[in-house]
């Protein structure tokens, strides 16, 4: 699911790579570096933060999302001294004031609509070339057994695979092209330029998601789609190669954090739809750029050390999202949220940025929000993502490292290989000896310790140095399974069976699918 749900008054700190908070600015987003992407903006300007603000503010929009996915008519700078003006002809004093408090919802709205397009207007929506109505060899099984004249066909498998043609004819209204404006001219945008088509989740999430690509190009694999997968792929790769990471989406607001890394899993599965010469310059594009993206989540702040009962000590990885302010497109929902728990919406108060850093890096797990990031398994105010080391995410690296030697090995890349084979050995008996429970015949998060929630985990919990233990979470999740799927019981047929009864029993799976939590 699309990022789940990223659903800003007070005090911002400026955002940098090396994830630091500087000084508190005035309120709403205000001198954020996006690096890699230093030209797109739209209303994130920094000039134009006191009309985001009183945007946000007035409640023009129900969704905070709104407002940062506009588009600029006229430069930033040209829409700053239009407000200026506008402004200050509202005021009773008609200084040439940014005071917006002689502004009305109506009067604001009336400017917006004047100096802005609608949020989606830089998307246009299209038909992937490789789209049939009735794609040969889609849905085999189910053709077979509704054809089939011995038994005089099974109208559930007709009905069900008329179910599949008829979410199959969807692609057409989730293609999107990213407009050649955005490329043109960033500075009126927060969307990204991607070089190729994409399919979106659709409703308010109308552009590129990371790991929601994933479960897409799976669907468009099925209908046939092979080039507008590899095309979706090509544009997270593009992002990787300009930021070094895949961000949760393509806006700027997201360059802050990623997703679940699915990336490499989206290559293999692509080529292995038709495997053969054809597909290598696909892996070999690709090589290079998962191996960067490997970096990012297998070094410090992503990666900790941690020391199991024996005295070993393991490199594992969690989600932790450089973002210490409200989230742009959840501006008012964070805001609301620091103001209930810490009393203050203000980035000078410690908790209040720890929490928006909280926020952030449970959004970039794509589980925004999980009960098994809240430290009393229910209430929001007591989220620790940063805390937790999650048994998904590093089963999915785990994968990760698999996928780059398989990959690395059928371009002719044989220290590659050996590296990331060994890499994904370790990876393994760090899971197998601090998140395997072997009671249970599951696999759980860990929770680090020693963790002081009244303080800063810039200050805390980023250091390379710092040696921590885990105590598991007893909770049952859905991503307590994940290892089986990524592969983690090949070899281990008795792993593998206990994995699966203790799923059967976890009431997770039910008549309508699997629940996320028990």
């Amino acid at each position: 699911m699309a990022a789940a749900a990223s659903n800003m008054s007070g005090s911002v700190a400026a955002h940098t790579t090396g994830g630091s908070s500087s000084s508190a600015m005035a309120s709403g987003v205000n001198n954020m570096t996006f690096i890699g992407y230093q030209d797109s903006a739209g209303l994130l300007a920094p000039e134009l933060n006191p009309l985001l603000v009183a945007i946000q503010d007035r409640h023009l929009y129900n969704d905070s999302k709104t407002a940062v996915d506009l588009v600029l008519k006229e430069s930033p700078a040209e829409v700053a001294a239009a407000y200026r003006n506008f402004t200050a002809q509202a005021s009773d004093s008609g200084t040439n004031s940014t005071s917006s408090s002689n502004v009305n919802k109506e009067m604001l709205q009336a400017f917006v609509n004047q100096t802005m397009d609608p949020a989606g207007s830089d998307l246009i929506q299209c038909q992937a070339p490789d789209w049939q109505p009735n794609p040969p060899n889609f849905l085999l099984n189910l053709a077979a057994a509704a054809g089939n004249n011995t038994t005089g066909g099974d109208t559930n498998a007709s009905d069900y695979r008329q179910f599949g043609l008829a979410v199959h004819g969807l692609w057409g209204l989730l293609c999107r092209q990213v407009s050649p404006n955005v490329s043109a001219a960033p500075e009126l945008h927060s969307l990204l330029p991607l070089p190729n088509r994409t399919i979106v989740p659709g409703d308010r999430f109308r552009e590129t998601y990371y790991w929601d690509s994933y479960w897409i190009i799976r669907g468009l694999l099925v209908s046939g789609m092979q080039d507008t997968a590899a095309g979706l792929i090509g544009n997270l790769m593009a992002m990787l190669e300009r930021v070094g990471h895949v961000p949760n989406g393509a806006r700027v607001y997201y360059l802050n954090r990623s997703q679940p890394p699915l990336l490499s899993a989206m290559v293999r599965s692509v080529y292995e739809a038709s495997p053969g010469a054809a597909q290598l310059p696909l892996l070999r594009r690709a090589l290079p750029l998962l191996i960067v993206e490997h970096h990012y989540w297998t070094n410090s702040p992503k990666a900790v050390k941690v020391r199991d009962t024996n005295g070993t000590v393991h490199s594992l990885s969690r989600y932790w999202a450089e973002w210490y302010q409200p989230r742009p497109e959840s501006y008012r929902e964070d805001a609301a949220q620091a103001r209930n728990i810490t009393g203050t919406s203000s980035t000078n108060n410690t908790r209040a940025a720890q929490l928006y850093h909280e926020l952030a890096s449970g959004a970039e797990s794509g589980w925004d929000y999980s009960s098994r990031w809240f430290a009393d398994n229910k209430t929001i105010s007591t989220i620790r993502t940063t805390q937790i080391i999650p048994a998904d995410l590093n089963a999915w690296l785990y994968q990760m490292e698999r996928n780059i030697a398989w990959a690395a090995n059928l371009t002719g890349n044989a220290t590659t290989y050996d590296s990331f084979n060994s890499a994904a050995a370790a990876r393994k008996k760090a899971i197998d000896a601090l998140l395997w429970d072997d009671k249970a015949g599951m696999w759980r998060d860990g929770i680090l310790l020693p963790f002081n929630s009244n303080t800063s985990s810039n200050t805390i919990q980023n250091s390379t140095n710092q040696v921590y233990s885990l105590t598991q979470n007893p909770g049952i999740f859905a991503s307590n399974f994940v290892p089986l799927w990524t592969g983690m019981t090949q070899g281990d047929a008795q792993q593998g069976a206990r994995v699966v009864q203790a799923l059967q029993r976890s009431s997770l799976v039910g008549p309508s699918g699997k629940h996320t939590h028990s």
